[in-house]
């Protein structure tokens, strides 16, 4: 049929026309539109980009993202994160489902972070379990007077514990970073994955630091934000036993301290709330107080970031279930959204 929608993924020769979808479609202002980079560094993998588009008669219909793990470390299975969703106003039913479909067969995982609320109820009738991340918060009890924050600082109660801290960087991650650590969560990540996706990302400076007690080793990925002559630290990814970030509190105390930042927030899914709370931070949503996650620009409120996540099979889901863990790292939720 001459009219027929066809489902494929995107090949990267089309990448202007992919473009074009995108500023007629969504904004001109996007950053994909913007700035190819972007688009390549978040979405390239060989000769494709990770889309998988509906079109017909060479047209763009429809076009969802998606960031497999194995983007960053091919030995990884083929769970991947949704992203990038959007389906032009046209005649043709069902062109959202029929990309969603075609993009799921096959995959160990899928998941998603920070879900429009208008797609909730499709993806629980798709089988997805959804819920909002948790948002954490350690304040520096230092700062005499914060910009962004609206609490006045005060002693953090933590449970403190003895601990060596060492910063990770591209000589030093090999050696200092155990496979081990990776255990403890899915979808499962790897050095591999912390050095591509974070040690070599080039638009963000994320700072790695490997927490020691004992023989008890935890990793954070951390990211800070300088914005109205003051800074902030956004903790973007935790690899370990979820646990352990209860012997953490005095390296949060710490870490403010040296990059002399008014806070540091935490969104998450999978961590415990005691293991949070041992560790000092506070929860946004029993506070009535304003931690803003936009900075591209800046926008004081609070944003609330929905999730979702399905397993191919029930064999799948009953070994990794209680393994499931996002944090703000996860699919491209960590992105420029724009590019000085």
């Amino acid at each position: 049929m001459k009219n027929k929608i066809k489902i494929s993924y995107l090949k990267h020769k089309n990448i202007k026309n992919f473009v074009s979808f995108i500023k007629n479609n969504h904004s001109k202002n996007h950053i994909f539109v913007k700035s190819l980079k972007v688009l390549n560094w978040f979405y390239k993998q060989k000769s494709k980009l990770n889309f998988v588009v509906a079109s017909k008669k060479n047209s763009i219909l429809g076009a969802q993202g998606f960031i497999p793990l194995n983007k960053f470390d091919l030995n990884l299975d083929n769970s991947v994160f949704l992203a990038y969703w959007r389906v032009k106003p046209s005649k043709d039913i069902g062109v959202g489902f029929k990309i969603f479909k075609f993009l799921s067969k096959g995959k160990n995982f899928l998941g998603v972070v920070g879900i429009d609320e208008r797609l909730i109820e499709y993806h629980k009738w798709q089988g997805f379990k959804t819920g909002r991340l948790n948002h954490h918060f350690f304040i520096n009890k230092n700062f005499k007077r914060p910009k962004i924050i609206n609490i006045k600082p005060h002693k953090i109660k933590f449970i403190n514990k003895k601990i060596f801290t060492h910063e990770i960087s591209l000589i030093t991650f090999k050696r200092l970073i155990k496979s081990s650590l990776f255990k403890h969560q899915y979808p499962k990540k790897s050095k591999t994955y912390i050095l591509n996706r974070y040690l070599k990302n080039p638009f963000y400076d994320y700072k790695l630091f490997l927490v020691k007690n004992k023989n008890r080793h935890v990793l954070f990925v951390i990211r800070l934000i300088e914005v109205k002559n003051t800074r902030i630290i956004k903790l973007i990814d935790f690899i370990g036993s979820e646990e352990n970030i209860s012997f953490c509190g005095s390296f949060f105390e710490n870490i403010l301290n040296k990059f002399y930042a008014e806070y540091l927030d935490f969104y998450s899914y999978g961590i415990k709330e005691k293991y949070l709370i041992n560790a000092g931070f506070k929860n946004r949503y029993n506070k009535k107080i304003i931690i803003p996650d936009h900075f591209e620009p800046f926008e004081n409120k609070n944003i609330d970031i929905n999730f979702a996540f399905k397993f191919k099979s029930e064999k799948i889901k009953k070994k990794y279930f209680k393994k499931v863990r996002f944090c703000k790292g996860d699919g491209d939720m960590d992105r420029p959204s724009k590019i000085n």
